[in-house]
């Protein structure tokens, strides 16, 4: 059984045991809130899709620290729901999904108007 985690696209993301000021940024970024209601959210074991992309945005800062801030918001905004899976780590089935490769998302100089 894997330590409990994120799983995108075939790729494991540990919980984070800690936080840098920078990724309460990244925090604030994702979830348009302050970082101590995120912190709030988790212990109360939010579902709030908001916080839990942010958590997970968090474990891939971690695992890909040579990323920028911009990179990983990008990916984790970019993640299809179907590719990724919360892993407790407290049953026995718990599996990943197929494999994949990760990679950093592709800065661009211009927004995309199209996602709007």
């Amino acid at each position: 059984m894997q330590e409990p985690g994120f799983w995108i696209d075939g790729q494991h993301y540990p919980f984070p045991e800690s936080y840098t000021l920078g990724q309460t940024i990244l925090v604030s970024r994702i979830t348009g809130d302050e970082f101590y209601k995120y912190s709030e959210a988790l212990q109360e074991g939010t579902r709030d899709h908001s916080v839990i992309a942010a958590w997970a945005a968090v474990s891939v800062w971690t695992k890909h620290p040579d990323w920028s801030i911009d990179e990983v918001e990008r990916f984790i905004m970019a993640v299809p729901i179907d590719a990724f899976e919360i892993q407790s780590g407290t049953q026995e089935e718990d599996s990943p999904p197929p494999s994949g490769s990760v990679e950093p998302p592709e800065s661009t100089d211009s927004p995309d108007k199209s996602a709007a």
